[in-house]
């Protein structure tokens, strides 16, 4: 089960990747790929996206993504 979990893991970490590499993450995936990030424990990839989500922030609190996160405590980054 351990090794499952782990190729679970690297394969969300390569879909990030490849988002990022690719210039692929925009204003309509951004929240999945901070949630991906956070849920994953891939600080790079919460950091990249929360810098954009802080840039567009007006236009993403619209978004049906948005709403999701919001309705899931869970899901924000916990402060220290």
């Amino acid at each position: 089960m351990a090794s499952c979990k782990q190729s679970q893991s690297i394969c969300a970490e390569m879909i990030c990747g490849c988002l990022l590499q690719h210039g692929l993450r925009n204003t309509e995936n951004v929240l999945d790929v901070f949630q991906l990030a956070l849920l994953c424990g891939f600080p790079r990839f919460s950091v990249i996206s929360h810098h954009m989500i802080m840039k567009h922030f007006k236009q993403l609190c619209a978004t049906e993504a948005w709403i999701f996160m919001q309705s899931r405590p869970f899901l924000e980054k916990k402060k220290t």
